[in-house]
């Protein structure tokens, strides 16, 4: 077999080689085998504990939203924004209309929107389709 191998390294003749040996390149030794063989059963432990953490962080990524959901429905709370938050939206709304629509100390308009109606006209053809704009 050595011979063969040496000799004659891309040949392998049933009758002096198993499956196996004919299986396996030339260039790969039984060493570089069992090498390959211990790293892949290496990769399959490790694979086999990360699939165990995956599982346990999404169980309890699923009861964490449960506990949230249940939590939101017992406190009667909405998705919607609170009073102060409603106010402070209301104040910038207003803010960013007074600069569109206003002018400044010398009488020269902020911008190009003559009224409000344009205003809207713009927005509703530049954000067609989005929730809350109709």
């Amino acid at each position: 077999k050595a011979w063969m191998t040496h000799y004659y390294p891309g040949e392998r003749p049933g009758f002096l080689f198993d499956e196996i040996e004919r299986a396996v390149h030339p260039l790969v030794s039984v060493d570089t085998l069992n090498i390959l063989l211990a790293d892949r059963e290496a990769a399959k432990v490790q694979l086999a504990e990360l699939l165990q953490v995956h599982e346990a962080l999404r169980a309890a990524h699923e009861a964490l939203a449960k506990e949230q959901a249940a939590r939101g429905d017992a406190n009667g709370t909405s998705r919607g924004p609170g009073l102060r938050s409603e106010t402070t939206y209301l104040n910038i709304i207003g803010g960013l209309l007074t600069l569109l629509l206003g002018k400044s100390p010398s009488g020269a308009a902020y911008s190009s929107f003559h009224s409000l109606d344009a205003v809207v006209s713009a927005l509703l053809a530049h954000h067609e389709g989005r929730p809350g704009l109709s």
